[in-house]
């Protein structure tokens, strides 16, 4: 409850008794291994037992060891009647865990790979060779991405300038052709405009969303309607 009053984006779901189809095949697809989907899904930060990092890296990660500790902490109460503090503490048996391979919330990708057949998108995203941050698969048609070479370059920068549930804006500085790619959940009903004209929405990574961007610098924002 917390988390929604303060528009604190989480993969928990607090209420869904009826799952989206889609939703549900994607955790099929890619939720037998935490590491794919927290990846994918934004998933950078972990509530847990401080002592379960090694734990994360030796069954999770054991290559890249990308868990690490952000902030110990512990909880204290002066009385059984206080509340329940929360006091950062380095040697405190709790954590903020921090997985350092997450997807970022927004990013623009000069690759991308079109992919409109739903099985062979998620066996895709399922697939340890396929890198996600190197490439976004594009549920629409869209103009080839350039050539080989020119993919090795970055394709900008893009930050928040506004988070509500409902309605987000980004700044966007694209180097080059891009698929600006928001890891928040697809649907029909959001609306986007680039620089105040409407745009079409991208059904990226097959539940995610995105907008296709020239170079440049853009206003983008993301409306649900």
């Amino acid at each position: 409850h917390h988390f929604q009053y303060f528009n604190i984006q989480s993969l928990d779901i607090i209420q869904n008794p009826r799952s989206a189809e889609e939703t549900v095949a994607f955790q099929r697809a890619v939720g037998n291994s935490p590491l794919r989907i927290w990846e994918l899904t934004n998933t950078r930060y972990l509530l847990g037992l401080a002592s379960t990092i090694e734990i994360l890296n030796e069954k999770f990660d054991l290559q890249l060891r990308r868990f690490r500790l952000h902030t110990g902490f512990d909880l204290s109460q002066e009385r059984a009647d206080s509340p329940i503090l929360v006091r950062t503490n380095s040697t405190g048996p709790y954590g903020i865990l921090e997985f350092a391979g997450a997807l970022p919330r927004v990013k623009l990708y000069p690759r991308w790979e079109i992919s409109t057949n739903g099985a062979a998108t998620l066996a895709r995203l399922a697939d340890p060779r396929f890198e996600p941050a190197q490439t976004v698969l594009v549920g629409s048609e869209l103009p080839a991405p350039p050539a080989a070479g020119a993919t090795n370059q970055n394709g900008g920068v893009v930050e928040f300038s506004h988070y509500s549930p409902k309605r987000i804006q980004l700044k966007a500085k694209a180097e080059v052709p891009s698929v600006l790619l928001i890891n928040d959940k697809f649907d029909p009903h959001w609306r986007v405009s680039v620089d105040g004209r409407p745009e079409t929405l991208l059904r990226c990574n097959f539940i995610m969303r995105g907008v296709f961007l020239q170079p440049g610098e853009h206003q983008v924002e993301f409306r649900f309607q």
